[in-house]
């Protein structure tokens, strides 16, 4: 049977993930989601450049595991993920996104005023492409 690795591109590092998080993978690869500067347009040299050095990265990643299940999991800046969602679909590479439940509590305080908070439990891993 052949592994299961998961290529983590994003600013949450492996190691802070639940264990629900991590079943199911064999393997989970941490690659940084590159800082994305909000001035750039998608056509400026810089915004291509990382765009470029990122997937770079993820395909090292793939090539190395050849005879491997790889999948690729992509968070941070929207045009940047759209980016890699393309190459990703071109490369024919299955793209996961995590799914969870939000519990959501308000508080009334004393000054009239409401609180929310949103706590978020990981449930499983959905296969997008």
């Amino acid at each position: 049977m052949r592994k299961r690795v998961l290529i983590n591109c994003s600013n949450h590092p492996s190691f802070s993930w639940s264990s629900g998080q991590k079943e199911g993978w064999d393997e989970i690869i941490d690659v940084p989601f590159p800082n994305v500067e909000p001035e750039w347009d998608t056509n400026d040299k810089l915004y291509q450049d990382t765009v470029q050095a990122l997937w770079k990265a993820v395909t090292d990643v793939i090539l190395k595991k050849e005879d491997e299940s790889v999948f690729l999991y992509v968070a941070g800046e929207y045009s940047v993920c759209y980016e890699m969602f393309l190459r990703a679909r071109n490369w024919l590479l299955p793209v996961v996104v995590p799914t969870t439940k939000r519990e959501v509590v308000e508080t009334k305080n004393a000054d009239g005023s409401t609180t929310k908070s949103s706590r978020f439990e990981f449930v499983r891993w959905r296969i997008i492409g």
